[in-house]
């Protein structure tokens, strides 16, 4: 759950083991101490691709109508999306707020108040699912077509991130 502290910490390292003192890392958006990353991309699409392994769970999950399985996948997707939400919230949008100009820090703040809500929707999915104790038809029915919303909600939104927001995270000038 705490994999962006490791990550946020942890000192970069060359192929000697020394570490490494890069300019651009140490550099900070204006008017934060977010510094430049060069690997907080990689790390968020590698959380994409994780996440999307999740989500195959659940969907196997609800695919043979386990319950018990369903909530522990449940459980297991929405430590790694609240971790991998945090991290952008944190380490990304604010830097990219910061970084561009004003019609760039619009755009941004734009695409994280829609993810805030998809967050928010997310999270009640989960909840209310992850919690269910009764399991008849008509709430693997209504469960299944929720979850088919949320799959094509996440599609867009992580192809998007990864297609548009992503490279416009560079180091400051």
């Amino acid at each position: 759950m705490f994999e962006f502290l490791k990550r946020w910490f942890q000192p970069r390292l060359t192929s000697e083991g020394t570490a490494v003192a890069d300019t651009a890392a140490t550099a900070t958006a204006p008017g934060t101490h977010i510094h430049y990353d060069p690997h907080l991309v990689g790390h968020l699409i590698e959380d994409h691709r994780r996440l999307e392994g999740l989500f195959g769970r659940i969907v196997a999950a609800s695919q043979a109508r386990d319950p018990d399985l369903l909530a522990k996948n449940l459980s297991t997707f929405g430590n790694a999306i609240r971790d991998h939400l945090l991290t952008e919230n944190v380490r990304f949008y604010v830097y990219l707020q910061h970084i561009g100009d004003a019609e760039q820090g619009a755009i941004v703040h734009g695409f994280q108040h829609e993810m805030r809500g998809i967050g928010k929707a997310l999270t009640s999915f989960l909840f209310r699912h992850g919690e269910r104790e009764e399991w008849d038809d008509a709430a693997w029915s209504e469960f299944t077509r929720e979850l088919d919303e949320i799959a094509q909600v996440l599609t867009r939104r992580i192809a998007t991130e990864e297609n548009t927001l992503y490279p416009l995270y560079q180091p400051p000038i």
